[in-house]
């Protein structure tokens, strides 16, 4: 089971996040610098315009375009979470899956707030669907990611009813 936590004190921010990944499937840490925008990014399943990046370090499966979690340049840290639910995304037509939302968010946003609208404009445009595990894996499920920045953070949903995103309260 995915965990995240996130600590937010005036003094700074903890994010801390455990991985249900396959115990042999090698994950990779990598950096990213700065992108320019223009031409077409791949992500997992599909090819969308690119808006350009922020630099970001970020931990992937090998296989995988997405992450599963990460920090940009703003430090703005993005957790993919697993979400059980009776929805099956093999049925759903290509979209995007929740690491592609993940590196997504920490691409284009440099708030909490913005990687939020970010990640939720990109689901109401491309959908959710395609596997997220191994193609050899026999289990599925839908994601979710929690941007959280160096003051009071939001946790955004990407399956089920109501609303999309909410907030984590800052230091008291």
């Amino acid at each position: 089971m995915c965990d995240s936590l996130g600590l937010v004190r005036a003094d700074g921010t903890l994010f801390a996040k455990s991985s249900d990944r396959p115990i042999a499937e090698a994950q990779v840490v990598e950096w990213h610098p700065r992108r320019a925008a223009g031409g077409t990014l791949r992500t997992q399943y599909l090819e969308l315009p690119d808006r350009g990046a922020h630099a970001l370090v970020g931990s992937r499966p090998t296989w995988l375009w997405g992450l599963e979690h990460g920090v940009n340049e703003h430090r703005i840290a993005i957790g993919n979470e697993r979400v059980w639910t009776t929805d099956d995304p093999l049925t759903a037509p290509p979209g995007l899956i929740g690491m592609d939302l993940v590196r997504l968010g920490l691409e284009r946003a440099a708030t909490a707030a913005a990687a939020v609208d970010v990640m939720v404009e990109l689901l109401e445009r491309h959908g959710q669907g395609g596997r997220p595990r191994h193609p050899t894996a026999s289990r599925t499920r839908r994601r979710s990611s929690w941007p959280t920045p160096p003051r009071p953070g939001c946790w955004r949903r990407a399956a089920g009813p109501g609303p999309p995103a909410a907030p984590v309260p800052g230091p008291a």
